[in-house]
């Protein structure tokens, strides 16, 4: 089984090789265990052709003796010439070897100062091999003791390694992490997830995983440089976290973690809409609580220059964010929006609120205007109630001056004898003038005084629905005296012309619509 095959090279690692060549070992078959793919007994030793690696079964799988190498070639070694798959003992390094197709690879740690005496416990020469039943390990005596086989170099602490946390993610949705390159290992070793989410693993021979050499599953194996990925299924409600834990050999550990989206969609909310309401007048909403959401969200108000704020109850006694255009809100907080009526009768106006995600319009309706006219014609004072109107006409009209008192004829008289009279026409005496009229006044602010006046609703000084406003009626004038005879004599003439009529009155008359 064992034959010596001497060799010399130059002076590096493995030069002076005084070699004793070992065939490919098969152990006995053991009752506590075997291997498959292929079948194996504990303690049996394969050359794996495809991976170009020499195994041996520990009673339960396959465990590489060297680093795999699956695009390496497949040829005999030479210094010493050897097959592939076939194990030397490297008496100058005290170390043994194999063929891999390409080199020869040592199975343990180099020890050229090292003794070469046999081993004890059990009993051995130097290369010879041994399948160790407490520990499940394949070892060999190195001249000194004996050595597990393979693992000082087989690497299984890779370099730290990390997948990027994703937050803002869907709900139950499956999402796959970021592709990540594992280097620092000597060989396959085992990869395996666990956590929440039901995560999974696979492995790739390039950055984008176009080509896959493991897919999906729990846990696999994977060689140095090689590239690993991580998927999961989100949780199921916002702002919720799935945590993987990914292990890499026996050291290498990361721990991913996948958020849901915070819920910033609240429970449908409405305030209640305003009716009749005054015209461009500021009018606030009802106060209603926002819920539904689990984060702080921004609350706005857009439109009839409208406004928001957040209060601790439903009265508002406790004021959080005063009045803006948008402020913060939470969760079971209270919100209350105010908006400017229009400046025309019956005209909506919209105040649009936004709530996180939510949006609910709130709008206020002026009142009606309802067409008519109020004409005051008899002198005196009045109080108006302004209507509701888009437009208000106001003609005010002054009392009419009085007329002119009448005029009579200057007659001289003669006496005669025997008590006759003769009466002469001597002139004319005109009568006076009448008196004018009084102001008619609608007392608004300016006032208008015997002039029409055109108001429009919004516009400066128009006069808001609702006030009272002192409308003056005025009298019109007296008539004027009649002509006075100063030489009156009886039966010739009247003393006086009769009196001038009175003027009209004035009037204030009010049209709206």
């Amino acid at each position: 089984m064992i034959a010596a095959a001497p060799n010399k090279k130059g002076a590096s690692m493995g030069n002076w090789r005084s070699a004793t060549t070992v065939a490919v070992l098969l152990f006995p078959c053991l009752a506590w265990g075997a291997c498959n793919v292929p079948n194996g007994a504990p303690g049996q030793i394969f050359f794996n052709t495809a991976y170009k690696v020499l195994e041996y079964c520990n009673g339960t799988t396959w465990i590489n003796l060297g680093n795999p190498n699956v695009t390496g070639a497949l040829n005999n070694c030479t210094s010493p010439v050897g097959v592939p798959g076939q194990i030397f003992f490297n008496t100058a390094y005290k170390v043994l070897e194999y063929c891999n197709g390409t080199t020869w690879i040592n199975l343990g740690t180099p020890n050229a100062t090292g003794a070469l005496n046999n081993c004890t416990l059990p009993a051995g020469t130097p290369g010879k091999m041994q399948f160790n039943t407490s520990g499940n390990t394949l070892q060999y005596c190195n001249g000194t003791t004996w050595v597990n086989a393979g693992y000082w170099q087989l690497d299984t602490d890779p370099d730290p390694f990390n997948f990027i946390d994703l937050t803002g993610q869907a709900l139950n949705t499956q999402v796959e992490s970021n592709i990540i390159q594992i280097i620092g290992l000597g060989g396959f070793t085992p990869v395996a997830v666990s956590g929440s989410g039901s995560p999974q693993l696979r492995t790739c021979n390039d950055a984008a995983c176009s080509s896959v050499i493991t897919t999906w599953a729990t846990g696999m194996n994977i060689a140095n440089n090689k590239y690993l990925q991580a998927r999961l299924t989100t949780a199921g409600t916002n702002s919720t976290a799935q945590i993987s834990s990914i292990t890499i050999g026996t050291l290498g550990n990361s721990v991913w973690t996948v958020t849901t989206l915070d819920d910033t969609t609240p429970n449908a909310y409405n305030f209640t809409n305003l009716v009749d309401q005054s015209k461009s007048a500021q009018v606030t909403s009802n106060i209603i609580q926002i819920t539904g959401i689990n984060v702080a969200v921004t609350a706005a108000a857009s439109g009839a220059s409208s406004q928001v704020r957040s209060c601790i109850d439903i009265t508002c006694s406790s004021v959080l964010s005063t009045w803006g255009s948008s402020i913060s809100i939470s969760n079971n907080q209270y919100l209350q929006v105010r908006q400017t009526t229009s400046a025309s009768a019956d005209t909506i106006t919209t105040a649009t609120v936004t709530v996180g995600t939510g949006t609910s319009d709130w709008t206020a309706t002026t009142v009606a205007v309802t067409p008519g006219s109020q004409n005051y014609g008899t002198p005196g004072t009045y109080s108006f109630v302004v209507p509701n109107y888009n437009t208000l006409t106001v003609t005010a009209v002054k009392g009419g001056t009085g007329g002119t008192g009448a005029s009579i004829q200057d007659i001289d008289s003669f006496p005669y004898a025997e008590g006759s009279v003769t009466c002469n026409v001597v002139g004319v005496i005109p009568g006076s003038p009448g008196s004018p009229g009084g102001n008619s006044t609608f007392a608004a602010s300016p006032a208008v005084t015997n002039a029409t006046k055109v108001y429009s609703i919004g516009d400066s000084g128009a006069p808001i629905p609702g006030q009272t406003i002192t409308i003056t009626v005025g009298a019109g004038g007296a008539g004027g005296a009649g002509g006075v005879d100063p030489n009156y004599e009886w039966p010739c003439s009247f003393p006086q012309g009769a009196t001038g009529a009175t003027g009209s009155p004035g009037s204030v008359n009010t049209v709206w619509n």
